[in-house]
């Protein structure tokens, strides 16, 4: 008897894939990984299925469409109940020797004829957790057959599978994880002890740094995908990269690389990091001709500041993740049309098609215009490392995307639905030597922030500054994304010269005392008094008055919309990206 079901397919851990990283590389390729992962799984699904079942989400996967894949994937299949069981078993073990042959293939190519370390086959064995649910319809609709497909795989994911590894897990645990056994090093930094079965590697120390040890499942990840000629861009890069251009062209550039040739970084175009100390941390060889490299280096900059422009050394995270999206994806925006089985099915499928289409127009967006590059682009979540220069232009202008190219078609074509999709998203902004984990947890800490203002649609930011001081504010988009023009307003100000960044300090040092009182409206009349005067001193003698109106707008706009504590954070927050950017 063929039957009606609704397939949900899930691999994990996510947080391995993309959280886990020291380096760019590792989120980037981990978000690939993931993505060729899921890929993967759909086409075998339809292989074995013979095309029977129908793709719900991602409604757009194929190889040809360039950009980021989630965790899952939803299918309706008509079939035989006997053979439900075969069909995910089946796809289970399909995509987990996949994965393995992926790790076999990056370990070849890096181990370069070593034999395989012991403990290597049972930590790629052993990473993927897989969950997959057959949901018969019956005699339910599709919205209730939904509904208790994604409640049983809830009820699946937290009855927790416990393997034991070998007794080869004990010893130096790998860098990223922690967890498992570290069995790959860079071959200049000998064997770490506790690792005697360890294989050490040859690699760049941009990418494998010396000490620093990975297991099977850092190192395919960390090397997945990974081309030299073209590799993900370092911290140090995107901070770099408004002024990667003009680096680039310059005669002195081709003559500095040149000296340190393969063991070139970012990093290393920093006159701080131009020095025997650094070269030894790095496992580079410290050049003969180091004299030349300064000069070299010199070179380089004395053009760029020629131009106006100045070599950065911070960069953003950028997370943004779709709000409400349970509601979005049930239906239930859809209010009475929810019932309807076919024009909820449609729904789902053109939802699926907006976000995917989303996710590759921002991508090409973000890394076309060299205002970043994107690490991971999934419709209705999105992760980036952004150089600072344009940082609020380009928030913005991804907010409004989404606006035009997801809520406005949705609204279009689904009338129904009758309010905006929004999403809310975080931002960390720090050093390109800070820690990236730290970086990362920081920018995930301030997309929660972000999620938990009523009515969500919001913004929070958070300044890691070297010095170990931290900035962080919230903010509402606002209708048309007004509140974070009022903050790119005022960066521009100051970047045109207009004013001084004193007004800052001053009205800081005037109304940091009242942060927590009990009722700061009290002191609107007196902030905008005091905002107004320190704004007029601030002033350049060639401004005029409505310049001066403009930025005062601007400054009593984020008041009214931010308490005293987040305003003041604001301003101190845009002061460092005037000098830092």
């Amino acid at each position: 008897m063929i039957t009606k079901y609704l397939f949900l397919f899930t691999i994990s851990p996510v947080q391995a894939f993309i959280a886990q990283a020291r380096k760019a590389q590792d989120l980037f390729a981990g978000s690939q990984l993931l993505t060729d992962l899921t890929r993967y799984a759909i086409g075998e699904f339809n292989n074995d299925t013979n095309n029977k079942g129908e793709i719900i989400f991602p409604a757009k996967w194929e190889k040809e469409h360039d950009a980021a894949l989630p965790n899952r994937f939803m299918a309706e299949i008509e079939c035989d109940p006997k053979d439900i069981l075969l069909i995910g078993e089946k796809l289970e073990q399909k995509v987990k020797a996949y994965f393995k042959q992926l790790a076999e293939q990056v370990f070849l190519k890096r181990a370069k004829g070593q034999r395989k370390p012991l403990g290597f086959d049972s930590q790629i064995e052993n990473h993927l957790i897989i969950h997959w649910v057959f949901e018969e319809f019956k005699n339910r609709s599709y919205l209730e057959t939904f509904n208790a497909i994604e409640s049983n795989l809830g009820s699946i994911k937290n009855i927790r599978e416990f393997k034991q590894l070998a007794d080869t897990e004990i010893g130096r645990k790998d860098n990223l994880s922690g967890e498992l056994n570290a069995l790959f090093f860079n071959n200049k930094s000998g064997k770490p002890a506790f690792t005697k079965d360890a294989i050490q590697i040859n690699a760049p120390s941009s990418l494998l740094s010396p000490g620093e040890g990975l297991s099977a499942v850092s190192l395919t990840k960390r090397f997945y995908n990974y081309e030299l000629t073209n590799p993900f861009p370092s911290t140090a890069e995107i901070a770099q990269m408004d002024i990667k251009e003009d680096i680039e062209s310059s005669g002195s550039f081709k003559l500095f690389r040149g000296i340190v040739q393969k063991d070139f970084d970012y990093q290393l175009l920093y006159k701080d990091n131009l020095n025997i100390k650094y070269f030894d941390k790095q496992g580079i060889d410290f050049p003969a001709n180091n004299e030349s490299l300064l000069e070299f280096h010199k070179g380089i900059f004395k053009e760029i500041k020629a131009t106006g422009k100045k070599q950065k050394k911070y960069y953003a995270i950028l997370i943004f993740d779709g709000d409400d999206m349970g509601k979005w994806l049930s239906g239930k925006a859809l209010g009475e049309k929810q019932n309807d089985d076919a024009y909820l099915k449609k729904y789902h499928f053109r939802f699926s098609e907006l976000l995917a289409d989303f996710a590759k127009s921002v991508k090409a967006y973000v890394d076309n215009n060299n205002y970043g590059r994107t690490i991971f682009a999934g419709g209705d979540d999105f992760m980036a490392m952004l150089n600072l220069d344009k940082l609020f232009d380009v928030v913005v202008k991804l907010r409004s995307k989404f606006t035009k190219e997801v809520s406005e078609k949705l609204k279009s074509e689904y009338p129904e639905t009758v309010d905006n999709v929004n999403f809310s998203a975080g931002i960390a902004i720090a050093h390109y030597q800070h820690p990236l984990s730290d970086v990362l947890n920081t920018a995930r800490e301030m997309e929660k922030k972000a999620k938990g203002v009523d009515g969500k649609n919001a913004l929070s930011i958070a300044v890691l500054k070297k010095s170990g001081e931290q900035q962080k504010m919230v903010i509402k988009w606002g209708e048309d994304q007004t509140n974070i023009q009022s903050i790119i307003n005022v960066i521009n100000a100051l970047k045109q010269k207009n004013f001084s960044p004193a007004f800052i300090e001053n009205l800081n040092q005037v109304f940091q005392v009242f942060v927590g009182s009990e009722k700061p409206e009290e002191l609107l009349d007196v902030f905008r008094l005091e905002a107004g005067t320190f704004i007029k001193r601030a002033k350049m003698p060639n401004v005029n008055a409505v310049i001066v109106e403009g930025l005062k707008k601007d400054i009593e706009n984020l008041y009214d919309v931010l308490d005293l504590r987040n305003t003041l954070e604001a301003l101190n927050i845009i002061d460092f990206i005037y000098r830092k950017a």
